[in-house]
């Protein structure tokens, strides 16, 4: 059996409102602490406004399977986690890793080919 999470009162507001008032009020509070903890897994700000922007959609979405079982604010963590790491993960990133490994190589051949004209 699943013990059950007692909502804060902020929780229980929050979620009692509509969407659109949710969503709003959820990034006035949480918008700063999740772009910074986006933050940490992607090191880059483009992406990291990129990946708020999904978590903010899905919470909009998925606010009406919040189940209560944890805090508010732990369960869009959780998703920020996920979608962060789903980034990391996406094709795009490895393809943009590829190309910036890809280019340093270059230049490093480039430094050894100079390197060896002046040796």
């Amino acid at each position: 059996m699943t013990e059950s999470y007692r909502l804060s009162k902020q929780d229980k507001v929050i979620t009692n409102l509509d969407k659109n008032q949710a969503i709003e009020v959820i990034m006035n509070r949480y918008g700063n602490e999740i772009r910074r903890l986006i933050f940490t897994y992607v090191k880059n700000k483009a992406d990291t406004d990129d990946v708020a922007q999904e978590v903010f959609v899905t919470v909009y979405k998925n606010l009406h399977t919040f189940q209560k079982r944890s805090s508010l604010k732990s369960w869009i963590y959780s998703i920020s986690v996920n979608k962060s790491k789903d980034h990391l993960r996406s094709w795009k990133m490895r393809n943009q890793r590829l190309k910036e490994r890809s280019s340093e190589m270059k230049s490093g051949i480039l430094c050894l080919r100079k390197v060896e004209t002046v040796v």
